[in-house]
Protein backbone atom coordinates (compact mmCIF):
# COMPACT_ATOMS: atom_id res chain seq x y z
CA UNK A 1 0.00 0.00 0.00
CA UNK A 2 1.36 3.41 -0.94
CA UNK A 3 0.07 6.44 0.91
CA UNK A 4 -0.25 8.29 4.17
CA UNK A 5 -2.67 10.50 6.03
CA UNK A 6 -2.20 14.25 6.14
CA UNK A 7 -0.44 15.40 9.32
CA UNK A 8 1.01 18.74 10.37
CA UNK A 9 1.71 21.11 7.48
CA UNK A 10 4.67 19.78 5.53
CA UNK A 11 4.42 16.30 7.09
CA UNK A 12 3.11 12.89 6.13
CA UNK A 13 1.62 10.90 9.03
CA UNK A 14 1.76 7.12 9.46
CA UNK A 15 0.03 5.30 12.34
CA UNK A 16 -0.05 1.70 13.51
CA UNK A 17 -1.10 0.56 16.99
CA UNK A 18 0.28 3.04 19.55
CA UNK A 19 2.81 4.58 17.14
CA UNK A 20 2.50 7.66 14.93
CA UNK A 21 5.37 8.87 12.74
CA UNK A 22 5.56 12.28 11.09
CA UNK A 23 7.74 12.51 7.96
CA UNK A 24 8.89 15.62 6.11
CA UNK A 25 7.30 15.75 2.65
CA UNK A 26 10.39 17.28 1.04
CA UNK A 27 13.48 15.60 2.45
CA UNK A 28 11.99 12.51 4.13
CA UNK A 29 13.31 13.40 7.59
CA UNK A 30 11.61 11.84 10.59
CA UNK A 31 9.96 14.93 12.08
CA UNK A 32 8.10 13.35 15.00
CA UNK A 33 7.50 10.11 16.90
CA UNK A 34 4.49 9.58 19.17
CA UNK A 35 3.44 6.62 21.31
CA UNK A 36 -0.17 6.55 22.50
CA UNK A 37 -0.32 10.29 21.85
CA UNK A 38 2.78 10.96 23.96
CA UNK A 39 5.46 12.92 22.12
CA UNK A 40 8.64 10.82 22.11
CA UNK A 41 10.74 12.74 19.58
CA UNK A 42 10.36 16.05 17.77
CA UNK A 43 12.70 17.19 14.98
CA UNK A 44 11.48 20.64 13.89
CA UNK A 45 14.69 21.37 11.97
CA UNK A 46 14.08 18.35 9.73
CA UNK A 47 17.58 16.95 10.25
CA UNK A 48 18.20 13.61 8.50
CA UNK A 49 17.76 10.54 10.69
CA UNK A 50 20.88 8.73 9.38
CA UNK A 51 24.40 9.83 8.59
CA UNK A 52 27.64 7.97 7.93
CA UNK A 53 31.33 8.62 7.51
CA UNK A 54 33.69 9.60 6.31
CA UNK A 55 31.75 11.64 3.70
CA UNK A 56 28.79 12.53 6.00
CA UNK A 57 26.45 13.05 3.01
CA UNK A 58 23.45 13.84 5.22
CA UNK A 59 24.85 17.36 5.51
CA UNK A 60 23.95 17.82 1.83
CA UNK A 61 20.48 18.61 0.46
CA UNK A 62 18.26 15.53 0.70
CA UNK A 63 15.14 14.65 -1.25
CA UNK A 64 12.27 12.25 -0.56
CA UNK A 65 11.83 10.33 -3.81
CA UNK A 66 8.93 8.08 -2.76
CA UNK A 67 7.55 6.05 0.12
CA UNK A 68 5.79 2.74 0.69
CA UNK A 69 3.41 2.08 3.60
CA UNK A 70 2.00 -1.37 4.44
CA UNK A 71 -0.82 -0.85 6.92
CA UNK A 72 -1.18 -4.57 7.56
CA UNK A 73 2.36 -5.06 8.83
CA UNK A 74 2.97 -1.50 10.00
CA UNK A 75 6.01 -1.15 7.74
CA UNK A 76 7.10 2.16 6.23
CA UNK A 77 9.91 2.49 3.68
CA UNK A 78 11.22 5.93 2.77
CA UNK A 79 13.21 6.19 -0.47
CA UNK A 80 15.48 9.25 -0.38
CA UNK A 81 18.49 10.58 -2.26
CA UNK A 82 21.40 12.11 -0.35
CA UNK A 83 24.23 13.42 -2.52
CA UNK A 84 25.54 10.35 -4.40
CA UNK A 85 23.69 7.89 -2.17
CA UNK A 86 20.31 6.19 -2.50
CA UNK A 87 18.86 5.62 0.96
CA UNK A 88 16.00 3.31 1.98
CA UNK A 89 14.92 3.75 5.60
CA UNK A 90 12.59 1.01 6.91
CA UNK A 91 10.41 1.51 9.98
CA UNK A 92 8.57 -1.44 11.53
CA UNK A 93 5.95 -0.38 14.08
CA UNK A 94 5.34 -3.12 16.66
CA UNK A 95 3.13 -2.93 19.77
CA UNK A 96 5.88 -1.52 22.01
CA UNK A 97 8.94 -1.73 19.76
CA UNK A 98 9.94 0.49 16.85
CA UNK A 99 12.64 -1.05 14.64
CA UNK A 100 14.51 1.15 12.15
CA UNK A 101 17.01 -0.07 9.55
CA UNK A 102 18.67 1.50 6.53
CA UNK A 103 19.92 0.32 3.15
CA UNK A 104 22.62 2.52 1.62
CA UNK A 105 23.64 2.35 -2.03
CA UNK A 106 26.55 4.40 -3.35
CA UNK A 107 25.29 5.66 -6.72
CA UNK A 108 27.74 8.08 -8.39
CA UNK A 109 27.01 9.36 -11.92
CA UNK A 110 30.04 7.42 -13.17
CA UNK A 111 29.27 3.76 -12.48
CA UNK A 112 32.94 2.93 -13.11
CA UNK A 113 33.96 5.17 -10.22
CA UNK A 114 36.28 3.86 -7.53
CA UNK A 115 34.67 2.66 -4.27
CA UNK A 116 34.53 5.04 -1.34
CA UNK A 117 35.34 4.38 2.27
CA UNK A 118 32.42 3.63 4.55
CA UNK A 119 32.45 3.89 8.33
CA UNK A 120 30.17 4.50 11.32
CA UNK A 121 26.55 4.66 10.25
CA UNK A 122 24.57 6.38 12.97
CA UNK A 123 20.97 7.23 13.79
CA UNK A 124 20.27 10.51 15.62
CA UNK A 125 16.92 11.13 17.33
CA UNK A 126 16.26 14.26 19.44
CA UNK A 127 14.13 13.92 22.57
CA UNK A 128 13.12 16.49 25.20
CA UNK A 129 15.83 17.35 27.71
CA UNK A 130 13.87 16.03 30.69
CA UNK A 131 13.90 13.03 32.99
CA UNK A 132 16.65 10.61 33.99
CA UNK A 133 19.20 8.73 31.89
CA UNK A 134 21.11 5.51 32.54
CA UNK A 135 23.96 3.92 30.56
CA UNK A 136 24.24 0.42 32.11
CA UNK A 137 27.15 -0.55 29.87
CA UNK A 138 29.32 2.51 30.47
CA UNK A 139 32.94 1.55 31.10
CA UNK A 140 33.31 3.86 34.08
CA UNK A 141 30.10 2.57 35.65
CA UNK A 142 31.20 3.63 39.13
CA UNK A 143 31.52 7.19 37.83
CA UNK A 144 28.40 9.32 38.22
CA UNK A 145 28.45 9.99 34.46
CA UNK A 146 26.67 6.66 33.94
CA UNK A 147 23.38 8.03 35.28
CA UNK A 148 21.78 11.33 36.12
CA UNK A 149 19.30 14.02 35.16
CA UNK A 150 19.22 15.22 31.57
CA UNK A 151 18.42 18.70 32.81
CA UNK A 152 21.75 18.77 34.68
CA UNK A 153 23.77 18.34 31.47
CA UNK A 154 25.08 21.48 29.79
CA UNK A 155 24.81 22.30 26.11
CA UNK A 156 27.30 20.21 24.15
CA UNK A 157 27.88 17.69 26.97
CA UNK A 158 27.91 14.05 25.95
CA UNK A 159 27.50 10.71 27.70
CA UNK A 160 28.51 7.55 25.86
CA UNK A 161 28.07 3.83 26.51
CA UNK A 162 30.82 1.26 26.08
CA UNK A 163 31.09 -0.33 22.64
CA UNK A 164 29.30 -3.65 22.49
CA UNK A 165 27.02 -3.06 25.51
CA UNK A 166 24.66 -0.61 23.89
CA UNK A 167 21.30 -0.17 25.75
CA UNK A 168 20.54 3.41 26.76
CA UNK A 169 17.62 4.08 29.10
CA UNK A 170 15.60 7.28 29.51
CA UNK A 171 12.89 7.82 32.13
CA UNK A 172 10.55 10.57 30.94
CA UNK A 173 8.49 10.21 34.11
CA UNK A 174 7.85 7.37 36.60
CA UNK A 175 5.16 5.97 34.29
CA UNK A 176 7.04 6.16 30.96
CA UNK A 177 10.57 5.04 30.08
CA UNK A 178 12.42 4.53 26.79
CA UNK A 179 14.99 1.95 25.78
CA UNK A 180 17.29 2.77 22.85
CA UNK A 181 19.40 -0.09 21.54
CA UNK A 182 21.26 -0.70 18.26
CA UNK A 183 21.62 -4.17 16.83
CA UNK A 184 25.07 -5.41 17.87
CA UNK A 185 25.12 -9.00 16.58
CA UNK A 186 26.41 -8.00 13.13
CA UNK A 187 28.68 -5.05 13.92
CA UNK A 188 30.02 -3.52 17.11
CA UNK A 189 27.65 -0.78 18.26
CA UNK A 190 27.07 1.80 20.95
CA UNK A 191 24.76 4.58 22.16
CA UNK A 192 25.26 8.13 23.35
CA UNK A 193 23.47 11.27 24.53
CA UNK A 194 24.50 14.79 23.49
CA UNK A 195 22.77 17.96 24.61
CA UNK A 196 21.75 20.38 21.86
CA UNK A 197 19.87 23.34 23.28
CA UNK A 198 16.58 22.13 24.76
CA UNK A 199 16.99 18.66 23.24
CA UNK A 200 18.97 15.57 24.14
CA UNK A 201 20.08 13.90 20.91
CA UNK A 202 20.12 10.11 21.23
CA UNK A 203 22.67 8.64 18.85
CA UNK A 204 22.86 4.94 18.06
CA UNK A 205 25.93 3.99 16.10
CA UNK A 206 27.12 0.97 14.16
CA UNK A 207 30.86 0.56 13.64
CA UNK A 208 30.37 -1.13 10.27
CA UNK A 209 33.37 -0.25 8.11
CA UNK A 210 34.80 -1.07 4.71
CA UNK A 211 34.41 -0.01 1.08
CA UNK A 212 31.18 0.97 -0.67
CA UNK A 213 31.21 -0.02 -4.34
CA UNK A 214 28.86 1.61 -6.86
CA UNK A 215 25.36 0.07 -6.80
CA UNK A 216 26.17 -2.41 -4.01
CA UNK A 217 23.87 -2.19 -1.00
CA UNK A 218 25.06 -1.71 2.58
CA UNK A 219 22.53 -2.94 5.18
CA UNK A 220 22.72 -1.34 8.64
CA UNK A 221 20.62 -2.00 11.73
CA UNK A 222 18.03 -2.46 12.97
CA UNK A 223 18.07 0.23 15.64
CA UNK A 224 15.42 -0.27 18.32
CA UNK A 225 13.25 2.04 20.39
CA UNK A 226 11.11 0.38 23.06
CA UNK A 227 8.58 2.02 25.36
CA UNK A 228 8.01 0.77 28.90
CA UNK A 229 4.98 1.91 30.89
CA UNK A 230 6.99 2.21 34.08
CA UNK A 231 10.06 3.61 35.81
CA UNK A 232 13.68 3.49 34.74
CA UNK A 233 14.24 0.67 37.23
CA UNK A 234 11.45 -1.36 35.62
CA UNK A 235 12.86 -0.67 32.17
CA UNK A 236 16.28 -1.94 33.30
CA UNK A 237 15.17 -5.04 35.22
CA UNK A 238 12.31 -6.10 32.92
CA UNK A 239 12.06 -4.00 29.78
CA UNK A 240 15.56 -4.69 28.45
CA UNK A 241 14.98 -8.44 28.70
CA UNK A 242 11.65 -8.09 26.90
CA UNK A 243 13.44 -6.31 24.06
CA UNK A 244 15.95 -9.17 23.93
CA UNK A 245 13.05 -11.63 23.70
CA UNK A 246 11.34 -9.59 20.97
CA UNK A 247 14.46 -9.58 18.80
CA UNK A 248 15.20 -13.24 19.58
CA UNK A 249 18.41 -12.52 21.47
CA UNK A 250 18.83 -15.39 23.90
CA UNK A 251 21.65 -17.07 25.76
CA UNK A 252 22.85 -20.32 24.22
CA UNK A 253 21.06 -23.33 25.68
CA UNK A 254 24.21 -25.39 26.34
CA UNK A 255 25.95 -22.83 28.57
CA UNK A 256 27.91 -24.80 31.22
CA UNK A 257 26.87 -24.35 34.84
CA UNK A 258 30.25 -22.90 35.89
CA UNK A 259 29.90 -20.07 33.39
CA UNK A 260 26.61 -18.86 34.87
CA UNK A 261 28.36 -18.06 38.15
CA UNK A 262 31.69 -16.97 36.67
CA UNK A 263 33.18 -13.65 37.79
CA UNK A 264 35.90 -13.10 35.19
CA UNK A 265 39.25 -11.41 35.59
CA UNK A 266 40.85 -10.87 32.18
CA UNK A 267 44.48 -9.86 31.68
CA UNK A 268 47.53 -10.17 29.46
CA UNK A 269 50.16 -12.29 31.20
CA UNK A 270 53.02 -10.01 32.13
CA UNK A 271 51.14 -6.83 31.19
CA UNK A 272 50.13 -4.99 28.04
CA UNK A 273 52.49 -3.84 25.32
CA UNK A 274 50.88 -0.39 25.44
CA UNK A 275 52.44 0.08 28.88
CA UNK A 276 55.73 -1.55 27.97
CA UNK A 277 54.65 -4.51 30.14
CA UNK A 278 54.87 -2.21 33.15
CA UNK A 279 51.24 -2.19 34.32
CA UNK A 280 51.57 -5.69 35.81
CA UNK A 281 55.33 -5.59 36.24
CA UNK A 282 56.13 -8.64 34.14
CA UNK A 283 55.47 -12.36 34.44
CA UNK A 284 57.02 -12.95 37.86
CA UNK A 285 55.08 -10.20 39.71
CA UNK A 286 51.90 -11.31 37.94
CA UNK A 287 52.40 -14.88 39.14
CA UNK A 288 53.57 -14.07 42.66
CA UNK A 289 51.63 -10.91 43.56
CA UNK A 290 48.51 -10.68 41.41
CA UNK A 291 47.16 -14.20 41.00
CA UNK A 292 47.20 -15.19 44.70
CA UNK A 293 44.90 -12.26 45.58
CA UNK A 294 42.25 -12.56 42.85
CA UNK A 295 40.00 -14.86 44.88
CA UNK A 296 40.12 -12.41 47.78
CA UNK A 297 38.95 -9.72 45.36
CA UNK A 298 35.90 -11.81 44.44
CA UNK A 299 37.01 -13.38 41.16
CA UNK A 300 36.59 -17.09 40.54
CA UNK A 301 37.58 -17.39 36.86
CA UNK A 302 40.67 -16.28 34.90
CA UNK A 303 40.64 -15.28 31.24
CA UNK A 304 44.25 -15.01 30.09
CA UNK A 305 44.75 -13.15 26.80
CA UNK A 306 47.60 -13.89 24.36
CA UNK A 307 51.01 -12.30 24.76
CA UNK A 308 51.16 -9.28 22.43
CA UNK A 309 53.77 -8.62 19.80
CA UNK A 310 53.85 -5.08 18.50
CA UNK A 311 50.14 -4.30 18.87
CA UNK A 312 47.14 -5.19 21.01
CA UNK A 313 45.61 -7.01 17.99
CA UNK A 314 48.86 -8.79 17.14
CA UNK A 315 49.17 -11.79 19.45
CA UNK A 316 52.39 -13.74 19.42
CA UNK A 317 50.63 -17.08 19.84
CA UNK A 318 46.98 -17.82 20.58
CA UNK A 319 47.84 -21.04 22.41
CA UNK A 320 50.90 -20.22 24.53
Amino acid sequence: MIGASVGIAGELSFSKGPWTLGVDRENGALRSVQWNGEGISRNPAGAPLFNWGPQWPASQKNKLVSHTWDDKTGTLILHTKQDNWLVDETFTLGPDLLAISVKLVYSPPDKAAEPVKFDRASLAMPIPKEGRYFLPGKRDFLNQDAAGLLSALKNGEERRSAWGIPPLLIERNPALSLIFMPEFRNDIAGSSIKIDGDSAVIRQESRAAGWAYPDEAQHIGPFYLAVVAGSLEQAFTQGVWEVFDNIDLKAVSDTPDWFRDAILYSFQPGGTIASGWKDLGGFVPTREELLPHLRQLGFNTLWMLPVETGHIYWPRDYYQ
